[in-house]
């Protein structure tokens, strides 16, 4: 796939104390990240119970691995949360006519609340300075680097899923995303 082709360079490129996995689902980019880095330490966000459940039976033995079950923003509070029928296209924000048309076996959905947190404030309490950043939040990854502005400098490799499509309402563009990394 192409994301082991991304690992496998990266693999030869860097040793990364530390990776992030923000929007970390059920834990794939996390198992294919331990594949590639096993000394690295792994952190990974997600909001969503039932995600969170599967991530902690899959890493049950590992001890390098943390979650932590907030989503992730520009602030720390709660916010309201879309949960798909389809756990991946679950999102702050609310599917467009796109998404839906395009993806019609995730368009219903149901809201609940979540907690919040920035990259500064978690990443700060584990004394977090560089590493590997992966961000697949559905539309909200600017408010997330927003979040990180005082630690993400310190990263070397930041993997960003973007929609060139608009597929969530207020999503991130390319350009945003690029603006705020640069």
């Amino acid at each position: 796939s192409a994301l082991q082709q991304a690992l496998k360079y990266l693999q030869s490129q860097y040793a990364f104390d530390w990776i992030i996995d923000v929007g970390a689902n059920i834990g794939d980019f996390s198992k294919q990240a331990r594949r590639f880095f096993p000394k690295s330490k792994i952190v990974a966000f997600e909001p969503l119970d039932q995600c969170c459940k599967i991530i902690n039976e899959t890493f049950v033995s590992d001890d390098q691995f943390s979650l932590v079950s907030k989503a992730v923003g520009e602030k720390e509070g709660q916010i309201q949360f879309n949960v798909n029928q389809h756990a991946d296209s679950s999102s702050i924000l609310n599917t467009l006519e796109l998404h839906n048309n395009t993806f019609s076996f995730a368009s219903a959905t149901t809201s609940t609340k979540v907690k919040v947190t920035t990259l500064d404030v978690e990443l700060k309490k584990k004394n977090i300075k560089k590493g590997l950043l992966k961000l697949d939040i559905q539309g909200y990854e600017d408010r997330a680097i927003q979040g990180g502005q005082q630690i993400l400098p310190g990263f070397q490799v930041v993997i960003c899923e973007i929609n060139f499509a608009d597929m969530y309402k207020d999503q991130a563009t390319f350009a945003t995303i690029h603006d705020l990394l640069s």
